[in-house]
């Protein structure tokens, strides 16, 4: 069996490099190393119970097993994700989204925008260098502001 991969890729070239042989076997219960039952299974075991000297494998360190094994220094860093069972079609709801909003949020969202289309309504008509706009125009200006949508006026002749 020849190993492959990062992990793989590195103890061949350390086993090249310091001129020693070896041999590798895959675990008979194909796994990683857990305490199960009172007995440790996979690559754990295989350390544990003297069946192998080394497993190159990137093995997660935790308390439970460095009792029982040595860790070498680490040669990599892993992202790990956060996950959660997947949500029924009964608790995914459109609501899902916005019930961290309080009613008072909302209201306050409201007021700002309302207020926003009538500064800008005010505003156009009291500066001589800006173009009168209409109330639906000031709406339609803050509303695609708000959602994230841009605004273009377009002259005709």
């Amino acid at each position: 069996m020849v190993l492959g991969g990062v992990y793989g890729n590195l103890f061949n070239l350390i086993q090249e490099i310091a001129n020693f042989t070896s041999t590798c076997h895959i675990p008979q219960d194909l796994k990683y190393g857990s305490f199960e039952n009172g007995k440790w299974t996979g690559m754990v075991a295989d350390l544990v119970y003297d069946r192998a000297d080394l497993a190159v494998t990137p093995l997660d360190v935790t308390e439970e097993r460095m009792h029982y094994i040595d860790y070498l220094l680490s040669i990599g860093f892993s992202r790990y994700m956060v996950v959660m069972k997947r949500p029924s079609s009964s608790d995914f709801l459109w609501t899902t989204y916005i019930q961290e909003f309080h009613k008072d949020v909302w209201a306050l969202l409201l007021f700002s925008v309302l207020v926003m289309i009538v500064v800008l309504y005010i505003i156009t008509g009291l500066l001589p260098t800006e173009e009168k706009i209409s109330l639906s125009e000031s709406f339609t200006i803050v509303s695609g502001c708000i959602i994230a949508q841009g605004y273009m006026t377009s002259h005709l002749p």
